[in-house]
């Protein structure tokens, strides 16, 4: 089952810097109902040639980030929210029953159209009752959460017929 959960980007401090970096920036969309601000994510792919300026590069970039999904493992609401996959971790994306590599893309439309939420794929633990990522090819699946709330509309047409 998919349970909701937060993507986040953390920042960190590099030794150094080095393309294929992931960094972060606020954007602002204007819309009929007024500004609407969100993260925007984007790969470094232009290192720098004086790449020894690092205060100069990260006044002008920010610093990279890592990117983490946080979700609840239990049934008490009120538990903090725990580290359930990092960038090493998160793999595929479920769109349409098919898997795709999870992209920055997808990063983005989860940043823009979903507010950082998205859905992560996890079972219960027999031995200790708290759910557990389910790993394909030791990676986790996650998928947008209005393909969450679209299987959830055919069940419950399902249930009405």
């Amino acid at each position: 089952m998919y349970i909701q959960s937060n993507l986040v980007f953390r920042n960190y401090v590099p030794s150094t810097i080095k393309e294929g970096m992931l960094f972060t920036t606020e954007r602002i969309m204007t819309t009929l109902g007024g500004d609407f601000i969100y993260t925007h994510v984007y790969e470094m792919n232009d290192v720098p040639l004086d790449s020894d300026d690092y205060e100069e590069f990260y006044a002008e970039h920010g610093f990279p980030v890592n990117v983490e999904i946080y979700g609840q493992i239990d049934d008490n609401p009120d538990a903090a929210l725990v580290l359930v996959a990092n960038e090493d971790t998160i793999g595929w994306i479920e769109h349409e029953n098919q898997l795709y590599d999870f992209s920055i893309s997808d990063m983005n439309t989860v940043m823009l159209q979903h507010s950082g939420i998205l859905g992560i794929y996890m079972e219960e633990d027999e031995t200790t009752e708290l759910l557990v990522p389910v790993l394909e090819e030791g990676m986790v699946v996650v998928t947008f959460m209005s393909n969450i709330y679209d299987e959830w509309d055919y069940i419950e047409e399902d249930l009405n017929q």
